[in-house]
């Protein structure tokens, strides 16, 4: 989902919508959480991969070459 600002900009967003009863009638309240930080994270982290794939190496295995061959 997307939602937008006052600004006019968008956002991703996850909504949750409950329903409670009072007086026989229903209330509805939304709850709108922005995603924004977890879609950029999410981001960095497919590049990172990429590029660890396109090394050709993984980092443990640098870590063990570097380790064995330290006087």
């Amino acid at each position: 989902m997307v939602g937008r600002r006052k600004d006019g900009s968008t956002f991703p967003m996850d909504l949750s919508v409950g329903e409670a009863k009072q007086d026989g009638s229903s209330i509805f309240v939304g709850m709108i959480h922005d995603l924004t930080d977890r879609k950029r994270t999410e981001a960095q982290l497919m590049q990172a991969q990429k590029m660890e794939a396109g090394s050709g190496s993984s980092p443990a295995a640098s870590l063990t070459i570097s380790t064995i061959s330290s006087p």
